[in-house]
């Protein structure tokens, strides 16, 4: 706000007045001058120890907002992913955008018309980026290119994709699983689609998160759906739905490790609580347990045996 007063003297900047300036053209690229002069301002504070004024603003972590202003295709964000080059992948409502530390490069899917809306990220091991759309199926790029994709008889291509991984094989070949808002899990090869559906096991045929383990029992995929989780060998395909397990919304899976050495699946869900799998049973942690609320959005591992 200083840095911006010295230069413009009569605008009389205040922050409000700074995040106030959108609408026309002329506003807009004012806003964009304004925040370039904060960001020169704050980097030759931090680079001059001298011009350090207190130690506790010398100590303070330097963040910024990027907006479409900035070059953002929208300002709604549902998937962020860093690829094997460093570069920073965003998905909006309106197409994706990669970010190089410097500058934004907006990028539209193909046919965007049918749908430019990202719902999830992914970097296989080929280098490929898969991005899953709120209708379309999946986009896949590689080398600076969209690929065209074949969905088979799946139907894919006019289907919602919530969650995507990628496992490995029995020969050793990457396998790509997506998880769909109306048609179960998707299984593909690089060569064939496979479907899994309520009749094969699932509880619910709207899937919405995905995690791959592997302990005593082998490896398994974990399927996140709106009726609670399932499992799926990955040796055989068989799916289970674990002992205790929740029946509502799954929101997020994850798998950590005690301190004791055992290995730990945790279920978020809309409603149930939090659901804890060890030794072969799920255990549920709710408000009466003490969490805050019921429905869980995410669950991270901190590192030092704490989930939060």
């Amino acid at each position: 706000v200083q840095a911006a007063n010295q230069q413009f003297p009569n605008l009389a900047c205040t922050p409000m007045r700074l995040l106030a300036l959108e609408g026309n053209d002329e506003a807009l690229d004012l806003r964009r001058q304004l925040v370039g002069i904060a960001d020169r301002a704050a980097r030759a504070e931090s680079a001059d120890p001298s011009r350090m004024r207190d130690p506790m603003t010398a100590g303070r972590p330097y963040s910024r907002l990027f907006q479409d202003v900035d070059g953002l295709p929208q300002n709604t964000i549902h998937a962020l992913t860093v690829d094997r080059e460093g570069a920073l992948w965003v998905g909006t409502q309106d197409g994706a955008a990669t970010y190089d530390g410097h500058v934004w490069r907006r990028l539209d899917l193909p046919n965007p018309d049918r749908s430019n809306f990202v719902r999830s990220m992914l970097e296989a091991r080929d280098g490929s980026l898969w991005i899953g759309r709120q209708t379309g199926g999946l986009a896949r790029r590689r080398e600076g290119k969209w690929l065209e994709v074949d969905f088979g008889s799946t139907g894919l291509e006019g289907k919602r994709v919530n969650a995507r991984i990628e496992t490995q094989g029995a020969d050793g070949r990457p396998v790509l699983w997506v998880g769909t808002a109306e048609s179960g899990l998707l299984r593909f090869d690089g060569a064939n689609w496979t479907a899994f559906g309520t009749a094969a096991g699932l509880p619910s045929a709207q899937v919405w998160s995905l995690l791959e383990t592997d302990g005593s029992e082998g490896r398994r995929l974990w399927i996140g759906t709106t009726a609670g989780p399932a499992t799926l060998r990955l040796s055989d395909g068989r799916i289970e739905v674990p002992d205790g397990a929740p029946k509502e919304s799954v929101s997020c899976l994850l798998a950590t490790q005690a301190p004791d050495g055992v290995p730990t699946v945790w279920i978020g869900t809309y409603g149930g609580g939090l659901g804890r799998l060890r030794d072969g049973r799920v255990a549920p942690l709710t408000v009466a347990q003490g969490l805050p609320d019921n429905s869980v959005s995410r669950i991270l591992d901190d590192g030092r045996g704490r989930t939060e």
